[in-house]
């Protein structure tokens, strides 16, 4: 286990457990996503290169749009 991931584990221990169980299933997901068995499905794929091409062109949401996007997760 490297350094970062011991010193996230520690700052995820200070959370309630509502919230340790959402973080445990997204670690869950993303092991899954990494495991070599793993194919994206042809309408993921689309949308992958959707957004490569977008940021390729520079398109990026501003700021405000990342925040209002947050702010609506956090409520």
């Amino acid at each position: 286990m490297t350094k970062h991931f011991e010193m996230a584990i520690e700052e995820a221990r200070k959370l309630d457990p509502d919230q340790q169980n959402e973080l445990a299933d997204l670690i869950f997901a993303i092991s899954k996503a990494s495991s070599a068995d793993n194919h994206l499905s042809p309408e993921d794929a689309n949308a992958l290169e959707r957004g490569l091409d977008q940021a390729r062109r520079g398109e990026f949401a501003s700021d405000e749009e990342v925040e209002a996007a947050f702010a609506k997760c956090r409520s």
